[in-house]
Parts: structure tokens; sequence; C-alpha cells
């Protein structure tokens, strides 16, 4: 296919990939496919759940300092946010899952 690629809004640009590389990122990183102008784009999507939710809280939360510190006050706050969001997310997911397996007992 021709041209396409994913927008990451934390990122504010379009990642472009070659074929036969996967890109992971959170589910919770908002994100849309960038337009193909030819072809046919297949997508295989797949979602791991996980408990490593401190660990991607403070990598956003590392971002948001840094931003903030060279002076980029918006990009700082996404960063903020998403490491809120990240941990609602894996909470919810690890209530789900605590949920779930309890019910086997």
């Amino acid at each position: 296919f021709g041209e396409g690629g994913t927008y990451i809004d934390a990122l504010g640009r379009v990642v472009k990939i070659e074929q036969g590389v996967a890109l992971v990122h959170s589910s919770s990183m908002w994100h849309a496919g960038h337009p193909i102008t030819t072809g046919t784009r297949y997508i295989l999507v797949c979602f791991l759940l996980s408990t490593a939710s401190i660990e991607h809280s403070r990598r956003f939360l590392e971002r948001g300092a840094l931003l903030r510190n060279v002076g980029m006050p918006l990009a700082a706050k996404k960063a903020f946010r998403m490491a809120d969001e990240v941990q609602k997310v894996y909470t919810h997911a690890e209530d789900v899952i605590h949920e779930r397996v309890s019910g086997f007992g």
C-alpha cells in the first residue's frame, strides 16, 4: 500500500513502519490509522493484559517532566495525562482479571 502509517497523538506525528514490523503501544494511547493512497492495508490487532502499570506510568511521568523542563508545557500535560490514563486502564484490567480468576475457585 502507499503512504499510510499510524498517527500517535502523544507524539503528534505519523509513525511509519516497514512491512512485517509490529508497532506495539498501550491501548490507552490515542492513535489512528493514517490514510493510504494505494493498495490494501491489512492490520493484525492483538491485546495483551499486563499488571506492569507502574512502569508505564513512571515512563510517562519522566517524559512529562522532561518536556516541562525544556519548555514544552502542552506536550508535558499530555504525558502526565497519559500516566493517569495508563494507571486507570491497568487498575481496571487488574480488577477484571482478579474477578475472572477468582471465579475459577
